[in-house]
């Protein structure tokens, strides 16, 4: 009886005194209204605690991930951060975050029905570390002008590597000094972890999420992978690209790119006829597959009014805000009933779109570190690679040699 009194004073004292938060919150360009939507929505309708947001740029990297790391340090962070839940795991082993599982029970967070590679982004181990807000899916983008040109049928992509690599001769224009004009597809510049999903692709498993260890080396699987990425560097040269600038400027016809260029392109390009088909894998070795990333928040060592913190994570978590966000921005939830909602609901209707989308229950995301030292090193390697300075196995064990080190050093702890 005596603690549901006390229980009791303590909510009425709660309710009886307005609480204001600060959210830090990475925004994307043109996404500034949506999240003053969202912000907006939570502060009417929840009248004793209210949301100060402060938007910025990327909170992930360079400066922005130093600021975050500087305020956290130096007990100056906001009571939120929503950022790219990739860093969740590092953050973590620094003791910058406090555990999602600490903050909210474990019983409520384990019953948010993630799609499959964001509660990859928010567990490590047993732990559960933060909440995922949105998530994304890629797909293989192809100008049906340039497909109609040569005769390939513009609603239908490749399907298997082999085939993708026919798309990619028939497509390629060289000039008279046979460099390439517009590459047909080359399997740098893509928005796909740059190649590193292309270990996943081929049927790999570049990282033990239960030993919690880097695994490029001794996979037949990566070792395929990377000489495939060699043999397009052969063809098509060290310098072709196949990013969004080439895309838009006509001067790649393919490109893996994610959910979020489908409103993107027609903004910059809105002449350009584009459709998106499931990445091709290689036949009889590989998987049909995407990449999904996404933000999500993050509660920092130190935050205070946790009461007050909670409402708002709730209010993140939740199925209809995710919705909601969907609608303003066209940028899917991370909840799996949200985005099945959306499509039942015949809100998602596009076939490119859902092409993406329905692959991301077999989809990766990124782990502990990929997006960075494993990301970079393995780029660097790449370009020795395409100068024939080193050879494919040695491009896998020289990133294992340089980026195992973080995960010992991490997850020895």
């Amino acid at each position: 009886m005596l603690m549901v009194v006390l229980v009791t004073v303590s909510l009425l004292s709660f309710a009886a005194e307005k609480k204001t938060i600060t959210v830090w919150w990475q925004t994307e360009a043109g996404n500034e209204s949506a999240v003053q939507t969202i912000i907006g929505n939570f502060n009417r309708t929840h009248p004793y605690v209210q949301v100060e947001v402060q938007m910025h740029g990327t909170l992930q990297s360079g400066a922005g991930l130093d600021m975050v790391k500087v305020a956290i340090a130096g007990g100056a962070a906001p009571h939120l951060i929503f950022t790219g839940t990739h860093l969740l795991t590092s953050f973590y082993a620094d003791n910058l975050i406090i555990p999602m599982d600490e903050v909210l029970p474990r019983s409520y967070l384990e019953t948010i029905e993630y799609v499959k590679p964001a509660k990859e982004m928010v567990t490590s181990g047993n732990r559960i570390l933060g909440v995922q807000f949105r998530t994304d899916a890629r797909g293989l983008y192809m100008n049906q002008d340039m497909l109609a040109e040569v005769g390939l049928n513009i609603r239908q992509g490749p399907r298997y590597t082999a085939d993708l690599d026919e798309y990619a001769a028939k497509l390629t224009v060289w000039s008279h000094d046979r460099t390439v004009e517009r590459a047909g597809f080359v399997t740098n510049g893509n928005n796909f972890l740059r190649e590193l999903g292309w270990l996943w692709v081929f049927g790999g498993a570049p990282y033990d999420p239960v030993a919690q260890r880097l695994t490029l080396t001794d996979h037949p699987a990566h070792l395929a992978a990377v000489r495939w990425i060699e043999a397009s560097a052969d063809r098509y040269g060290t310098t072709a690209q196949s990013n969004l600038n080439n895309f838009i400027n006509r001067k790649t016809a393919m490109m893996v790119e994610s959910t979020t260029r489908l409103e993107q392109i027609p903004l910059n390009a809105p002449d350009l006829s584009f459709w998106v088909s499931h990445i091709p894998y290689p036949e009889g070795m590989g998987r049909r597959t995407t990449y999904s990333a996404g933000p999500g928040l993050m509660v920092p060592t130190g935050t205070k009014d946790l009461e007050a913190v909670i409402e708002f994570i709730k209010y993140i978590a939740d199925k209809e805000t995710q919705k909601t966000w969907y609608k303003l921005t066209r940028q899917p939830p991370a909840r799996f009933d949200a985005l099945m909602e959306l499509i039942q609901e015949r809100v998602i209707t596009d076939p490119r779109e859902v092409a993406m989308l329905e692959v991301i229950p077999e989809g990766f995301s990124a782990p502990p570190f990929f997006s960075d030292v494993v990301m970079t090193e393995f780029g660097r390697n790449l370009q020795q690679l395409r100068q024939k300075r080193i050879t494919a196995a040695q491009v896998l064990e020289n990133t294992q040699r340089v980026s195992a080190p973080y995960f010992e050093e991490m997850f020895a702890r």
